[in-house]
């Protein structure tokens, strides 16, 4: 039953939650507070430790205190929960756009390409500060 409720709260704070993990932390400490999964003070030593460890912030943190509820499952159905709507929006958003897939190949193109005049100046990609596409 921990499983589900760590699951669908992180679900929500995923789907209502903008601005990144620093926006999340307001409505994420609203909902563990009041199903008395951590006190104040646990939370934001909680907060302090997903900001030190590499990673998203809400995906840290999320981590940990589905971890303190339910140990190793309750950590992975409170991250799921709370990667789970980034993730449907882009697969579903930019996945099926023909446009957004021909962005995409100039993007990766130009990053590949200024990737290899940067890491090999003599590959006579770049002229006097102008970048030639060849």
């Amino acid at each position: 039953m921990i499983y589900l409720k760590l699951f669908i709260n992180f679900l929500i704070i995923g789907t209502l939650s903008f601005g990144g993990g620093y926006g999340m932390i307001s409505l994420m400490r609203e909902i563990v507070l009041s199903n008395h999964w951590l006190s104040e003070d646990m939370f934001m030593s909680f907060v302090a430790v997903a900001e030190s460890t590499p990673g998203p912030l809400a995906v840290n943190l999320a981590t940990f205190v589905g971890s303190s509820q339910g140990g190793f499952l309750g950590a992975f159905f409170a991250t799921l929960g709370v990667v789970l709507p980034a993730f449907c929006y882009y697969s579903f958003n930019c996945g099926s756009s023909k446009k957004s897939n021909e962005i995409f190949r100039y993007q990766s193109f130009s990053v590949r390409r200024t990737t290899l005049c940067c890491c090999n100046d003599s590959c006579n990609c770049c002229n006097n500060g102008t970048f030639n596409f060849v």
